[in-house]
């Protein structure tokens, strides 16, 4: 698992089907010039996905001491990412049946008492 073609492969799904998501609304976030968190992650995994290219394809165009590929770092991110949106979405249904429940505690009728 430690040749840099093998983790090519293996991080292809992640980066291009799981990823796809996060890139693609990371990426048209910036071109609107509004970037937020999905637009670091996009670039960020992208940047390291392209050294990693580099490195595996050809790693005579970098020094001996820089030739290590990143794409574990890919895909532990991208995977960081679709957990914590995976759990905020888990968190706001949670809410919304809360905000449900406490709406139907509210009273049919109500009286108004005027001490005038």
């Amino acid at each position: 698992l430690m040749n840099p073609w093998v983790q090519l492969v293996l991080i292809l799904p992640v980066m291009f089907y799981s990823g796809w998501p996060i890139h693609r609304t990371g990426w048209l976030a910036l071109a609107h010039r509004a970037p937020e968190m999905n637009s670091l992650v996009a670039l960020g995994t992208a940047t390291a996905f392209l050294y990693s290219l580099v490195v595996t394809v050809a790693p005579q165009l970098l020094p001996d001491g820089s030739r290590e590929p990143y794409y574990e770092a890919v895909g532990t991110i991208i995977t960081l990412m679709i957990l914590g949106q995976i759990l905020e979405a888990r968190a706001r249904h949670g809410t919304g049946d809360a905000i449900r429940a406490l709406v139907g505690l509210r009273p049919k009728t109500a009286t108004v008492v005027r001490t005038d």
